[in-house]
């Protein structure tokens, strides 16, 4: 019998969708119009969005404001 996923592996699930599915383009352009280093709520991020991962907008009612992502500025030479 499968064991329910727990609350870690539920958000890392709905973060890894929203990395790897061309349909969750708009999650990675708002991320990246953001500064480099700053930290935005990822249930923020996929406001106004019209399709999100399975339990994406349950797991975001209960856990939205502590799911948060940044990206990083590339270190080498640009």
């Amino acid at each position: 019998m499968d064991e329910p996923w727990s609350l870690t592996d539920s958000l890392s699930g709905v973060c890894a969708d929203l990395l790897s599915f061309e349909k969750f383009g708009p999650f990675v352009r708002r991320l990246f119009e953001c500064p480099p280093g700053a930290w935005r709520t990822v249930a923020g991020l996929c406001g106004g969005m019209p399709e999100l991962p399975g339990h994406a907008a349950e797991l975001f009612a209960g856990h939205g404001d502590s799911l948060v992502a940044t990206h990083l500025a590339w270190p080498g030479p640009e």
